[in-house]
């Protein structure tokens, strides 16, 4: 074969514009020929995350934060971070898969949920507005609450090693599981009708998530979990449980009057 037809044509780059050989740009590391985001792109894309690296890393993260999470946490922070799912990511995903399914098993409740408050004399008109869209508040729960949180736990150590961005990420993983907990709770719920039992079910699940807060939290921040210690730590993350859902609450249904009052305007 003439070795001139073995001289591929320089191509390039659709990111920093560069011309070049391989499949890669050398200078920025961009893919030079792109695939096209189609319908069967996005569902390859899907399921790579599911099954790929990204999902080994999901499921070890999951596993361990709940077999033995102080540790895992101590080790994230230490610098041991590429087996496990990025802990603010981890908290945005299951949180939003969270919302997907209470959307698709419930949508009908949430819109009749936001119909009866938009039309409730009794409720404050900024909490009106940001009813009239369940699932938008939800997003923005999940944006605010385990920043919050994370702020209340560092204020509260203040004068310890660890920084305010170590206790944001201590509380995003926390929450994280919590809310990877919720999604196979309310998966689970799926067979069984509303009732007495259901209620139980949700009372048990509820202290149990507590629990599991308190447990591993205690692990973390003191390496075991020791009575009569546990019990303050129990009142005191019942406090910034409550207190950062009441502000991330209040924040986002704030956020949400203002952009529909500039919307309007």
């Amino acid at each position: 074969m003439p070795a001139e037809q073995n001289i591929s044509t320089p191509i390039p780059c659709p990111a920093c514009g560069k011309s070049g050989d391989g499949a890669f740009c050398i200078h920025c590391g961009e893919d030079r020929k792109p695939e096209r985001i189609d319908f069967r792109y996005v569902v390859s894309q899907f399921f790579e995350m599911f099954v790929g690296f990204e999902s080994n890393r999901l499921l070890h993260t999951f596993r361990d934060l709940a077999v033995r999470p102080g540790r895992t946490i101590r080790k994230y922070l230490q610098g041991e971070r590429k087996p496990y799912y990025n802990p603010v990511d981890y908290a945005l995903l299951m949180g939003g898969l969270v919302i997907v399914l209470s959307l698709l098993v419930d949508e009908d409740m949430f819109s009749a949920m936001g119909r009866e408050n938009e039309a409730d004399p009794t409720i404050p008109g900024f909490l009106r507005t940001a009813l009239k869209d369940p699932s938008a508040l939800m997003n923005a729960l999940i944006l605010l609450q385990f920043p919050i949180a994370g702020l209340l736990t560092w204020v509260r150590s203040i004068r310890g090693t660890h920084s305010f961005g170590e206790h944001l990420y201590v509380n995003a993983y926390l929450i994280g599981q919590l809310f990877a907990y919720q999604l196979l709770f309310n998966s689970l719920l799926l067979f069984f009708t509303p009732g007495p039992f259901f209620l139980l079910l949700a009372l048990v699940y509820g202290i149990a998530a507590f629990l599991y807060y308190v447990f591993a939290y205690s692990q973390w921040r003191h390496g075991s979990v020791r009575f009569p210690r546990v019990l303050l730590t129990t009142v005191f993350l019942s406090f910034v449980y409550v207190l950062s859902f009441t502000l991330a609450f209040l924040f986002a249904a704030g956020w949400l009057y203002l952009y529909s009052k500039l919307s309007d305007g």
